[in-house]
C-alpha cells in the first residue's frame, strides 16, 4: 500500500502494513476517562495548539471540516491541499490511532498540511460539546462494515 498524501519534493514511505496493532472498533458506551471539552468555548482555546501556524496568522478561525471515525487520516489529508485555508478535524475514538495520525501530521507540516489535526474523542457521547451551531460548513461520518 502506497500513501496517498503526497507533499511536493518529500519522497513518500512506501508501506506495506501500518507501523502499529490497534483493536478494530471500541465500545462508544464504555465508561472512560478519556478528555473531552466541555463546551465549544473549550475547544476553541484548544485551536493554537491544534493549528499553531494558522492561528498565529487569523486568531478568529474555526474549524470548518470534521471527519468522525477518521482512522489514519486519509481522507482529511487528501483534502488539506484542496482546502488550505480551511481549518479540518478529524475525530477518532481509537487512542493508538489518534497517535499515528498526529505524528503523521506533525512529520508532514513543514509548509504543509498545518490546517489539519487529529484527536481523540467518543464523539456519541460529547459530540455536541465542541461546535456552535452552524461552525461546521463539512461533516463526515465514517462507518465500519459490520
Amino acid at each position: 500500500m502506497t500513501s496517498s498524501v503526497a507533499v511536493p519534493g518529500v519522497e513518500q514511505p512506501k508501506w506495506t502494513r501500518l507501523p502499529i496493532r490497534t483493536r478494530p472498533h471500541r465500545n462508544p458506551l464504555a465508561e472512560n476517562d478519556d478528555d473531552h471539552p466541555e463546551c465549544p468555548e473549550a475547544m476553541n482555546q484548544r485551536l493554537p495548539d491544534m493549528y499553531p501556524e494558522l492561528m498565529r496568522v487569523a486568531v478568529s478561525r474555526r474549524i470548518e471540516f470534521l471527519d468522525v471515525g477518521c482512522a489514519f487520516g486519509g481522507m482529511l489529508m487528501a483534502l488539506a491541499p484542496q482546502f488550505p485555508e480551511t481549518l479540518m478535524l478529524g475525530l477518532e475514538i481509537r487512542p493508538k490511532v489518534v497517535d499515528f495520525a498526529q505524528k503523521k501530521t506533525l512529520a508532514l507540516r513543514n509548509g504543509h498540511y498545518g490546517n489539519v489535526w487529529f484527536d481523540q474523542l467518543n464523539v456519541m457521547k460529547f459530540g455536541s460539546n465542541c461546535f456552535d451551531k452552524a461552525q461546521l460548513s463539512k461533516i463526515f461520518f465514517c462507518y465500519p462494515d459490520p
